[in-house]
């Protein structure tokens, strides 16, 4: 019969069983130890080594960085470690201690050219939701001001984009009407100016419009006002003023001309609302 091998207590749950004194039947059973540096150590230090992946030949190695990995954080002051809060419970301690503002109105908004941030309910909305979020003083400015910087981007190529449209049109104009384009232009402008529009109005409308539709419209109108009050020969000044009236107001634009170099430039190039009215004052005074 083959020797027993035993459980605790004494109890052999192999009894009797030919090659049982084979099977290790230790109910705790573990690496063997002996000759390893860790001989004498308890079942639970050997047990936590192994998890550890300590017990190998290189585990030594292992602990010893990670010891030193321990003992330089703890070498940051108490204040510097982040304590990240259970699940549910605030992060304010957190968001504060990354730099978040005490209050939203604390973060910076640089606001662009015209822009007047306190007339811009936007900006306090956008105040409230970083502050929510636990954005940093400094990360608000660099992401508002990078969002401006797009949106800015985003607009002179817009705008590029219309103006060159509106070259394009304009070549298309002159070449389907020629010399005739200069007398569209002229009827289109003295309508504008019947109507009351002033620079604003007709830059906006053209913006929309494009050049073509613009002096399609101004056509349409001129042909409903009738010639009483638009001088389709390009004057601005509408029929029924007197030649004192004509002149005064021809005296009244070379005035405001001396006053203004930008507008005494535009003119004496032969260009700008001046240099027009004053032309068509002229003829208008000449045809007397």
């Amino acid at each position: 019969m083959s020797e027993e091998v035993t459980g605790s207590e004494g109890v052999s749950i192999l009894a009797g069983v030919e090659g049982g004194e084979s099977v290790n039947a230790d109910p705790n059973p573990s690496t063997p130890t002996e000759g390893t540096w860790f001989d004498g150590m308890s079942q639970e230090e050997i047990g936590h080594l192994q998890n550890k992946g300590w017990d190998k030949e290189d585990g030594v190695a292992k602990m010893y960085e990670s010891y030193k990995n321990l003992e330089g954080l703890r070498g940051v002051p108490d204040d510097r470690i982040l304590k990240l809060p259970k699940d549910g419970e605030p992060m304010d301690e957190v968001y504060n201690s990354l730099g978040r503002p005490e209050t939203p109105e604390d973060y910076v908004y640089n606001p662009v050219e015209g822009e007047d941030p306190a007339n811009n309910p936007i900006i306090g909305d956008v105040r409230q939701a970083a502050h929510e979020a636990g954005l940093s003083a400094e990360g608000f400015t660099k992401l508002t001001d990078a969002y401006n910087q797009a949106v800015a981007r985003e607009q002179q190529a817009m705008a590029e984009e219309a103006q060159q449209a509106e070259a394009n049109q304009i070549s298309e104009l002159k070449r389907e009407f020629g010399a005739d384009l200069d007398k569209m232009v002229a009827q289109a402008d003295a309508t504008a100016i019947a109507l009351g529009f002033d620079q604003d109005t007709a830059d906006s409308l053209r913006g929309s419009m494009g050049p073509r539709k613009m002096l399609d419209l101004m056509k349409k109108l001129g042909d409903a006002v009738g010639e009483d009050t638009v001088n389709t020969s390009a004057n601005k000044a509408p029929y029924g003023q007197t030649k004192e009236q004509l002149s005064a107001r021809k005296a009244e634009i070379m005035s405001d001309l001396n006053a203004d170099p930008t507008r005494r430039d535009a003119y004496l190039k032969n260009a700008g609302n001046d240099y027009r009215e004053i032309q068509a004052i002229n003829e208008t005074l000449h045809a007397s």
